[in-house]
């Protein structure tokens, strides 16, 4: 076939832009990374041309790049005939899809909880009554805690948790604080780190209950001081649990603390 005739078989590279909507760029781009290579290159002009099959390709790498793919994965799924395998990258892409779906939710579900913090520190910040919280089960990675009044220490243990849960094998959330097991007048302290539920529940888990938490807002941190803020609590129940977290003020100027305490079944 002449190579007249042959061109006219094929895109150019800017009727391959046109028609995909993917720019000359990507698709040079594309081609540098060798997952779309031209199936004829002018020797003269050095002009890029392509065959109307390779439209589906451009839509596929441009799943990829939707999905998170990196580019050069999409070599794992051509055969030796450099054909894309496309049942084995739909079946990698949907179990991807999932994975960012869940964790699309799991973000969704932390905005959420810091929409309604905002909410409950703008009508209860400059009162000193308590609120009633109803929270669900939660499941912290603890490390005991030494008290310190360097917030950049905490922050700094705390990015060390989230590090340590990790390679403990668990899936670390957003919120973090301290956890204090009050049992009638000793306290231990824990900082903790949220994270999945999990069945793997070992010496570092602490599982915190569904229930009624009994909270304050408090421009500072308490700590063992804790009784003095909810004295009807800890006057009827020998063994509290607590916790202390920094609250979401929607501001980025202050630090006020959220001191949840667990109060279901006081009265028993």
């Amino acid at each position: 076939m002449r190579e007249k005739d042959k061109r006219s078989e094929l895109l150019s590279i800017g009727e391959m832009a046109k028609i995909t909507g993917v720019n000359i760029k990507s698709l040079r781009y594309y081609e540098q990374v060798g997952v779309l290579l031209p199936v004829y290159i002018n020797p003269d002009s050095g002009y890029r041309y392509y065959s109307l099959a390779q439209v589906s390709a451009v839509e596929l790498i441009q799943a990829c790049v939707e999905i998170g793919l990196p580019l050069k994965e999409l070599h794992r799924f051509s055969d030796p005939n450099n054909s894309i395998d496309y049942l084995s990258f739909l079946s990698y892409s949907e179990e991807l899809m999932k994975q960012k779906i869940e964790l699309l939710q799991q973000n969704l579900k932390g905005m959420q909880e810091v929409k309604e913090e905002i909410k409950l520190l703008k009508k209860y910040r400059h009162s000193k009554k308590q609120h009633i919280r109803q929270l669900s089960e939660k499941y912290l990675y603890v490390f005991p805690y030494q008290p310190t009044d360097n917030k950049k220490t905490l922050y700094t243990e705390a990015a060390h948790l989230f590090d340590r849960s990790m390679e403990a094998g668990y899936e670390p959330l957003y919120d973090f604080g301290i956890l204090y097991e009050f049992i009638d007048k000793d306290v231990q302290q824990y900082m903790y780190i949220e994270i999945k539920p999990t069945k793997n529940v070992g010496n570092n888990i602490k599982i915190l209950p569904s229930g009624e938490y009994v909270c304050r807002f408090s421009p500072k941190s308490y700590g063992e001081r804790l009784p003095e803020l909810f004295p009807e609590i800890f006057e009827k129940k020998a063994a509290v649990l607590a916790i202390e977290a920094e609250a979401s003020t929607g501001t980025l100027e202050e630090i006020v603390y959220e001191i949840r305490v667990f109060s279901d079944g006081m009265n028993d």
